[in-house]
């Protein structure tokens, strides 16, 4: 049999599972990151540590039914408000 005949093994690469939480450990991280800088500025620490939990959870509400919605809504603001795609 020649090799372009031969089957692949399907993998995830394509269509990664989604992650434990719902969002990329990047989102996770950033989230955290600011959050910590906000806590460390004088006089910030209740803001610091109720921004995390907040984001996290407004994040995860927007991912949970669609991964890309962050995306899809990005790119819907960007572009120019005469763009008809039924056109």
């Amino acid at each position: 049999m020649s090799s372009e005949k031969e089957l692949t093994p399907i993998n995830d690469t394509l269509n990664p599972k989604p992650s434990r939480f719902g969002l990329p450990w990047y989102v996770i991280l950033g989230i955290l990151t600011i959050s910590l800088i906000i806590f460390l500025f004088p006089g910030c620490k209740m803001a610091g540590l109720l921004i995390a939990p907040v984001a996290l959870g407004f994040a995860w509400w927007l991912v949970k039914d669609d991964p890309k919605e962050p995306m899809l809504m990005l790119y819907d603001l960007s572009l120019s408000a005469e763009y008809d795609p039924g056109k």
